[in-house]
């Protein structure tokens, strides 16, 4: 086994497999990012990696994940060789790939709306693929970041990470889960001169929007009732992707990505 350097500053005192449950991820400051593509995704972003636990069979120097356990060990990760026993314990997939690290959440600056762009709001979407593909898209369409609100699948779990596939280090990531702290984050960007639309399936047709707002945050409610009743106010304006077919309803990750798409394209300019 190669030497592991040692960053105890990075180790978060509390047993890794507490970091499968949302509560303790929000007290650790930190998650589990399973597979090799989240460890590399980690490292090129320059986030913190505390703990790189990896199959025994799998951890020599010369195996699979060699170059990128050298790579852990530069950025200062403890390198743990462990019983594939204990990465299933890990894991939230059925085959682990035989890796898991332990990465300090990203923090969001102290001043996250300063900078215009668009902003995704996740309004009690709870399918975590959802939130997953959400992230991946706003990334994809040059969204500044996104908040998730109370009821969202927690963005640091396991699915979500891999169903954004990366995004979540190149986002600004904001956690407003908590009682009032919605409300804090979008009066926050109000006093920026932020505009909050909505999307819902009587809004206006997302096609003929020609400008947006320099700040755009777009809330994106729940998958059965859409927008909450506390957050639709403030919303000055409601979009939507019209459909010509006889599908029902587009489900909101489909939905999003389109509109994401559009609204990432329309000069800025309008308030």
């Amino acid at each position: 086994m190669m030497p592991a350097a040692v960053r105890r500053d990075n180790v978060p005192a509390m047993d890794p497999r507490d970091l499968t449950r949302p509560a303790a991820r929000r007290e650790a400051g930190h998650f589990l990012a399973e597979g090799p593509h989240l460890l590399e995704e980690a490292l090129a972003a320059g986030a913190h990696v505390a703990e790189v636990h990896v199959a025994r069979e799998r951890a020599a120097p010369d195996g699979p994940f060699g170059p990128i356990l050298r790579r852990a060990v530069d950025a200062g990760a403890r390198i743990r060789a462990v019983s594939h026993h204990d990465i299933s314990k890990l894991a939230d997939t059925d085959t682990p790939q035989g890796i898991v690290s332990v990465v300090r959440t990203p923090a969001p600056p102290e001043d996250p709306f300063a900078v215009p762009g668009l902003w995704v709001v996740l309004d009690g979407v709870q399918d975590p693929g959802n939130v997953g593909t959400l992230l991946r898209s706003a990334e994809a369409f040059g969204a500044r970041g996104a908040i998730q609100g109370t009821g969202t699948a927690d963005a640091w779990g396991g699915k979500v990470l891999r169903s954004a596939q990366g995004a979540h280090f190149r986002l600004v990531l904001i956690d407003a889960s908590g009682p009032g702290a919605l409300d804090a984050a979008l009066d926050s960007f109000a006093a920026k001169g932020g505009a909050v639309w909505g999307a819902a399936q009587e809004g206006d047709d997302v096609y003929s929007v020609a400008a947006v707002p320099p700040r755009l945050a777009l809330v994106l409610g729940s998958e059965a009732r859409g927008i909450s009743d506390a957050l639709r106010p403030r919303a000055t304006r409601m979009v939507s992707v019209p459909q010509r077919g006889r599908a029902e309803s587009l489900n909101v990750a489909m939905a999003g990505s389109i509109l994401l798409s559009w609204l990432s394209g329309r000069p800025a300019g309008m308030r």
